[in-house]
């Protein structure tokens, strides 16, 4: 029987959920510009958090809810998480190069059943603020899959450097943004599995995002 120790994911997961409560409380504390104060110093737009969904992931199967919270005019933090249903259809770079994301060593394709992603995005507008720009920063993902007919559990995680525009949509609260990135990926099997795509490979994903402004 395959092992994997998921205490120091429940940690991460934790740690993760808590810093951003942490941060939404002490925003909300000292956030205290009325509207005139912020059409005075030149703010494009007055949300002060965007909840969105990721069109690009949902044909593999990933369906996550993000909340990108505005920390200050250049700074703001997207977090988010997701279930995972079933695997549909493969990512690039697998569609590219032919491979299966799940196949194993020496012959065989691990059967999954779903599970749940978590993702954090520090973000810095390079060009723009508040909400709508250019932005740049580094990217963490982590989807969890369970395997069929077994209580084992496979994972992968993301690292990338991220490149995205966020554009608001005119007199509405709606938000648009494309992204691509360059990073690496790093798979977990259970121990004793041997996955064909080997233990870490280069990623760049790129997709659209659709929010709405609170």
């Amino acid at each position: 029987m395959f092992t994997i120790y998921m205490r120091p994911m429940r940690t991460a997961t934790f740690c993760i959920i808590s810093s951003f409560l942490s941060v939404f409380q002490l925003y909300a504390q000292t956030e205290e510009k009325t509207m005139d104060e912020m059409l005075a110093d030149g703010q494009k737009s007055r949300e002060r958090f965007i909840l969105k969904t990721n069109l690009a992931t949902m044909p593999s199967g990933d369906f996550p809810l993000y909340a990108e919270l505005r920390l200050s005019r250049k700074f703001s933090l997207e977090a988010g998480v997701g279930f995972q249903a079933k695997y549909f259809l493969r990512e690039w770079p697998y569609i590219a190069f032919g491979k299966q994301p799940f196949a194993i060593e020496p012959e065989g394709n691990l059967e999954v059943s779903g599970g749940y992603s978590l993702r954090v995005f520090p973000r810095y507008y390079l060009v723009g603020d508040n909400l709508e720009g250019i932005v740049i920063g580094p990217f963490w993902r982590m989807r969890q899959y369970n395997i069929q007919a077994s209580d084992e559990k496979v994972r992968f995680t993301d690292l990338c450097l991220m490149y995205s525009q966020q554009v608001g949509i005119k007199r509405s609260r709606f938000f648009y943004e494309y992204y691509l990135g360059l990073g690496v990926r790093t798979p977990h099997f259970p121990d004793g599995v041997t996955p064909v795509n080997g233990r870490r490979h280069f990623i760049s994903p790129w997709g659209i995002k659709i929010g709405y402004g609170f």
